[in-house]
């Protein structure tokens, strides 16, 4: 039998216990039939037909049984005591329905519009953030210029050497800027691309590819916020520039290494390290006079870090120090 045969079948049986005098439990049975109706989503006409269908088999029945003709009467009081509060509830139904599509609608025009919103405002931070780039990239290009053009008018080899160490810092920030605006989260710089292309500008401004030099980045894939990595990309610059220009000098082929590794917690370790002529003998940084040498001092402090340094076939100096804006460990992730 079908779904709906089924139905008849138990409202029947309801409307001949009502018939034979129990008439409150099968009004109640009657309404749970009901509302089976409402859940099934059949139409107010569809349960009506069902019910007269019912009474009918019903009057049937008694007309068979020989029973008076009271009963059919009875029969139809007992469709309209059911069929009206069920009529009331599927009004109600519909109603809601109306209802909850209208606030549908209304939230998805609310929704609609605020997304709106929200993308203008992500266009807006994207022309700022490229307008912010754009301005210090130029400003740092015309101090570069600036230093560029003041060198070509003084003859002492020192003072040359003086501004173009100066451009060399200069640039070492206007890629800090680059890498900063090509980042996702405009918060966090990859230190391994920036190292990698620092060290590139520094062979070429040194040129030593030409003299046998070999510059390596052993940089693992680790990034630091912006409040510490320009400290550290001015460190990197003035260590791979002291490599360059005092450990490996003009005539003397060598190896200059950069290694930046994650330690344990939140711990990051810096060396550079060449396999030039080494650090004078009873070297002290802290009694340096060298103006590369205080900046890596006063750099590593900013950065909350230590530094040592060592002689064994060359000079190495070591740098530790904590990432400040790292996350922390999510337990059971390595």
């Amino acid at each position: 039998m079908s779904e709906r045969d089924d139905f008849l079948l138990e409202y029947a049986t309801v409307l001949d216990d009502f018939l034979r005098g129990g008439e409150e439990e099968a009004l109640l049975r009657a309404y749970d039939l009901g509302r089976k109706a409402l859940t099934k989503r059949w139409d107010f006409l569809d349960v009506t037909n069902m019910h007269q269908a019912a009474i009918l088999r019903a009057a049937y029945g008694a007309a068979r049984d020989g029973q008076p003709e009271e009963l059919a009467v009875k029969s139809q009081e007992f469709l309209n005591q059911v069929l009206v509060p069920f009529e009331i509830v599927q009004r109600g139904f519909v109603e809601a329905n109306t209802n909850l599509r209208e606030a549908n609608e209304l939230l998805e025009t609310r929704v609609k519009e605020r997304t709106q919103q929200l993308e203008d405002a992500l266009q807006r931070e994207r022309l700022l953030r490229k307008e912010i780039h754009h301005r210090v990239k130029n400003n740092l290009q015309v101090i570069s210029a600036m230093l560029f053009l003041q060198s070509r008018h003084v003859t002492d080899p020192k003072v040359v050497e003086m501004f173009n160490e100066g451009q060399n810092r200069v640039k070492s920030i206007a890629l800090i800027n680059e890498k900063l605006y090509q980042s996702s989260g405009m918060s966090r710089i990859p230190m391994n691309g920036y190292i990698d292309d620092l060290c590139k500008s520094l062979m070429q401004s040194y040129g030593t590819g030409r003299r046998g030099v070999i510059l390596r980045s052993e940089v693992d894939e680790l990034s630091l916020g912006i409040d510490q990595a320009v400290p550290c990309a001015l460190v990197v610059n003035e260590l791979v520039s002291n490599a360059l220009k005092h450990g490996l000098p003009a005539g003397r082929a060598g190896e200059v290494t950069i290694a930046m590794r994650q330690g344990e917690g939140k711990q990051v370790h810096l060396s550079v390290a060449d396999n030039g002529a080494g650090l004078p003998p009873n070297f002290d940084a802290r009694k340096a006079r060298s103006l590369g040498v205080s900046l890596v001092t006063d750099l590593v402090r900013q950065l909350g870090g230590q530094v040592a340094y060592e002689t064994d076939n060359g000079t190495t100096c070591r740098i530790t120090f904590m990432d400040k804006t790292a996350e922390p460990a999510k337990e059971g992730v390595a």
